[in-house]
Formats: structure tokens, sequence, C-alpha cells
């Protein structure tokens, strides 16, 4: 549900960070990486602030108890880490050169908050604001470092990884269902111990593998719907054929020269797809849903 929604909201959202990204101010505060960490600490939690309160004060007199109350809150939630996303997608170029670099004393410092506010050590962060606000800090952290981690364990594009990256997206939408149907046919009560929960989990991790290798892997029309994977060159080429200038076709190819006119050596770098052996067809992207 949660994905849904995102997905529903991505043309807006890339609207809307598009112009942020391009005004002088938003610039101004992500020129060099302590303040490229500060705007994005700071964006994330005043968004995470705002987000809550308005749920807070519209949609839980509204719905109360109802059931819906926990995907609703948990989609807005994380609905500040996914305008995270497509804003790191969209200033790629300036932002993850200081995301993907190691942040061993943000790590600390957030880890030490968010344990203080669970424990109740300090008054003010002990309330359900203070814990959310540590949580949400120590997660920006988390994600920096792992980002600094997988940049220098896959510096480049491989078979295995684009492999293990498509099928994420099967894992994570049908994981949730799987958990429960394989706890209910090992008849697991709702309180789980950890040999049980692991048990669990290695079993769905296996059968939503199974279900991307066997099934949506082996169907160009599963792989839209499930991957976004389109085929290569289809929007580009079309039935007129490839219509990009010149220059643009002949990046990649054998008889390409460093020489070139000077509209081409000036053009700003664009992030290229891996060859066709690695990754046939691309992710969509998103420009082409505005």
């Amino acid at each position: 549900m949660a994905l849904l929604v995102y997905a529903l909201c991505t043309p807006a959202a890339v609207t809307v960070l598009s112009r942020v990204v391009s005004s002088p101010v938003y610039r101004r505060a992500t020129t060099g990486r302590p303040r490229v960490m500060a705007t994005i600490i700071i964006s994330v939690m005043v968004g995470t602030i705002l987000i809550r309160g308005g749920y807070r004060a519209a949609v839980v007199p509204a719905i109360g108890s109802d059931p819906l109350d926990l995907p609703v809150e948990e989609t807005l939630d994380f609905l500040p880490f996914f305008l995270l996303g497509v804003l790191l997608y969209l200033d790629r170029r300036r932002l993850l050169p200081a995301f993907q670099r190691p942040a061993p004393i943000l790590l600390a410092v957030a880890g030490v908050l968010l344990l203080a506010a669970t424990r109740g050590w300090v008054g003010g962060l002990a309330s359900s604001t203070g814990v959310v606000l540590s949580r949400t800090l120590f997660t920006v952290a988390i994600t920096v470092n792992l980002f600094a981690v997988a940049s220098r364990l896959v510096p480049g594009p491989r078979p295995a990884v684009r492999y293990l990256s498509d099928a994420s997206y099967t894992v994570y939408l049908f994981h949730y269902f799987w958990i429960y149907v394989i706890a209910t046919l090992l008849s697991f009560d709702p309180s789980l111990r950890w040999p049980q929960m692991l048990l669990v989990t290695t079993l769905t991790f296996g059968v939503t593998f199974a279900l991307h290798h066997f099934v949506i892997l082996r169907s160009p029309f599963l792989r839209k719907i499930f991957n976004g994977k389109f085929p290569a060159g289809a929007r580009s080429e079309g039935r007129h054929g490839d219509r990009r200038p010149a220059a643009a076709r002949a990046v990649g190819s054998p008889t390409a020269t460093a020489a070139g006119s000077e509209s081409e050596r000036t053009q700003p770098l664009r992030w290229l797809p891996p060859a066709d052996h690695l990754d046939p067809e691309r992710t969509q992207q998103l420009r082409w849903i505005l």
C-alpha cells in the first residue's frame, strides 16, 4: 500500500523537487558536504514533524482507531525518506558524493540520542515526538553509512548485483504476504522467538527469489508491472528511428573519438546505462512519467 501511494505521488514529487533543486537558495544550502548533510537532516526532520502533525490534526480525528490507522500512519512516517530518495536521484551528481562518504560521528551521536530517547534518560527526548525525531536522525545516519559501504563494495555495474537489485523489488512487494503464509503453514503464533523468525525470514527470501527468477523474470509483462523494466531504446527510437542528436548516438560507439564539436565537449555529463549484456532493459526514467 505504501509503495502504491508513493508511486502515485512520484509525478508531483518530481515536479516540486525539480524546482527546489534548481533554486539558488537550495544551491547555496548544498555547497560542500557539511551543508549537504545539514540540509538533508533538517529537511527530513522538518518533513517528519509536519507530516506527523498534519496526520494527527486531520487524519486521526477522521479514522480514529480504524484498522486503516496503522498502514496510513506507516505510509506517512516513511514519506520523508521516499522524498529524500527522489531528491538524491534528481540531484545525484551533487548530493551522492557527499552521501557516499562514511559518517561515523553522525552515526554515534544519533545512536546515543536514540538510546537516550528510548531509555528515558532525557526528559524531552523521551516524549513520542522526541523518540520519532531521534529515530529519524538515526535512520538518516544509517542510510548515509550504508551508501558509503555500498559505494566501496560495488563501485560499478555487475551482473550479480544488478540481478539482486531487480529481485529486491519482488522481495519487497511480496515478502509481507509470504511471511504470514509461511508462519500460518508452520502453525507459528504471533509471538515468534528469534529461531522461528529466522526460519520464516529465510523461507520468505527463498520463496520470493524463486518467484522472481521463475515467474517474473521470464515474463516481459510481469517485468514491466513488478520491476519497471522496459525494452532499452523503445522510448528513444520508437517507430521512426533514433531521433537523438548524432553526438548522443555516438556515445559508446567504437568510432567515437575524443575530438568532436564544441557542443559535444560542453554537454553536461549524464548517467549512462550499463552495457546491454548487463542491462538489456532499463528502469523507466522519472522524466517519462511527467
